[in-house]
Parts: structure tokens; C-alpha cells; sequence
């Protein structure tokens, strides 16, 4: 199968809003686990979930939502550049994994008590 063929394939597949959370989740996990704390930008997460054969609408509405939920949090920085004679300020939107995915994906597993 070629390569086209398997992306019209992910295209037609219909995934569900927490099928979608969920591997959101997991992307900005394993980003904290290479380092810990860490903070990717949204346009590189976008980027890289498109990757993952996720579309913008999926990301951005599940984006929204784990956000109002507490699961990532969202950091803006303004930053202030000149060009020719101007400043111009551009701001960054930063996504932070929360501290109840870390527990989600950390969760002790519950002792056998036999």
C-alpha cells in the first residue's frame, strides 16, 4: 500500500473527542518525559500532531477542552522585536502538560489482594 493510500485511509477514519484527547495527551507526555517541565509551542504541537494523522479542527477543539479541564495549561509570552525603526510585539502561546495528565499517566498500579 502506498504512502497516499494510507493517508486517504487515516483521513476516512472516524476518531472519537477522547480517542483525540487522549493521543494529545500522550504527544505532551512523552515531551515531558524527555524533559521534564517542558513547554512546546502551540504551532509546533499543532505541527507535529498533524504528524500523528490528527486534523487542525480536531486538535484545536480537544485543545480547548483538555485546557478548560486542567489537563495542559496554556502559557502566552510577549516578546518585542525591531524592524526597521518599529517594535513590533509578537506574542507566543505555549502549551504545559497539567499536573493531572502527569498523575493519568503515572498512576500507580492497584496491588493485587489475594
Amino acid at each position: 500500500m502506498g504512502e497516499q493510500a494510507i493517508k486517504k485511509e487515516q483521513i476516512l477514519i472516524k476518531r472519537t473527542d477522547n480517542e483525540i484527547k487522549e493521543t494529545i495527551l500522550k504527544f505532551l507526555y512523552n515531551q515531558y518525559k524527555k524533559n521534564r517541565n517542558i513547554k512546546i509551542s502551540l504551532d509546533r504541537a499543532k505541527k507535529e500532531l498533524k504528524n500523528l494523522g490528527l486534523q487542525e479542527n480536531e486538535i484545536i477543539s480537544n485543545l480547548e477542552n483538555l485546557i478548560e479541564n486542567n489537563w495542559i495549561i496554556k502559557e502566552e509570552e510577549e516578546y518585542s522585536i525591531f524592524k526597521i525603526a518599529e517594535r513590533i510585539k509578537i506574542k507566543v502561546t505555549y502549551l504545559k502538560i497539567g499536573e493531572k495528565t502527569i498523575k493519568h499517566f503515572e498512576k500507580q498500579p492497584t496491588p493485587n489482594t489475594q
